[in-house]
């Protein structure tokens, strides 16, 4: 008589338990666990000649204030004492956070950004009584600064599945060899720091000393087959690349690795390298 009910009742049965077996089923190459939390390697380094990292994976951590969240005893850790001990733990102006805490411009405030593993800690430690939020970002770390922002590059967000963040390569390296460098794998180029410095030091000097607008540098091996370094003026700072404008981001170097060089050209030929230095005009 319920035979109709039971063939259905196992039918869904089936159908529940066919789902849960092809979830958690593992993919091929993908362990169980990371079936349905998977997270992409961490973005590869970019090594210089000698192995030395011209960027490198870090860890950023973005501190938010919430002035409306309560501590456990909101008697003992008032306003003031709140925004005293905020502005110690973080290295910060009390009276900008005092101010951030009484007049708030939206639900959490940014209050900075940070690699400092102290910091962190310290965040972790007081941050239910102080009001205090954290989330950490993967970022980029560029040991040589400016004086290799062009040759390097830089990496931007870029929208992930899920919602989640993932880095991309902006220009430079980065961008060059981005697919690799998601892969989580290392990627080793012709660029020597000692010469890269010093090139970047003659070329800012040159400017200086000229006046010119911009200039632009690039230093080959005796072959010509190398590029041991590479330098653009203007520069900028890879760390805050998003504050540069688009002049500071173009790279005048590629120029000199073609046959048409139209500005004042200085070439300086060693045992070492051979030396081509662009100065625009005023």
């Amino acid at each position: 008589m319920n035979h109709p009910k039971t063939f259905s009742f196992l039918a869904i049965l089936l159908i529940v338990l066919g789902a849960y077996i092809i979830l958690s089923s593992p993919h091929p190459g993908r362990p169980r666990h990371q079936l349905l939390h998977w997270a992409p390697p961490t973005r590869g380094r970019i090594l210089a000649a000698d192995g030395t990292p011209l960027a490198e994976h870090r860890d950023l951590w973005s501190i938010h204030l919430d002035p409306q969240a309560f501590g456990m005893a909101t008697n003992v850790w008032t306003n003031a004492r709140v925004a005293h001990k905020v502005a110690e733990l973080l290295h910060l102006d009390e009276t900008t956070v005092n101010r951030l805490i009484q007049e708030p411009t939206n639900r959490y405030v940014h209050l900075k950004d940070t690699t400092d593993s102290n910091e962190v800690a310290a965040v972790r430690a007081f941050g239910r009584h102080l009001r205090l939020c954290i989330q950490k970002h993967d970022s980029r770390n560029y040991p040589l600064g400016r004086a290799a922002c062009h040759a390097v590059g830089f990496c931007i967000p870029a929208l992930r599945w899920c919602d989640e963040v993932d880095l991309a390569g902006g220009m430079g390296f980065e961008a060059k060899f981005d697919d690799k460098l998601k892969e989580g794998l290392d990627v080793t180029t012709d660029i020597i720091p000692p010469v890269q410095l010093a090139l970047y030091e003659t070329v800012t000097n040159a400017v200086a000393t000229s006046g010119s607008r911009s200039a632009c540098g690039i230093a080959f091996d005796p072959t010509r087959t190398k590029v041991l370094a590479r330098v653009s003026f203007p520069d900028f700072n890879p760390h805050q690349y998003n504050t540069a404008s688009d002049d500071e981001r173009t790279d005048r170097s590629r120029k000199l690795t073609g046959k048409s060089i139209t500005n004042q050209v200085t070439e300086v030929v060693s045992s070492n390298c051979i030396t081509i230095i662009s100065l625009e005009k005023p």
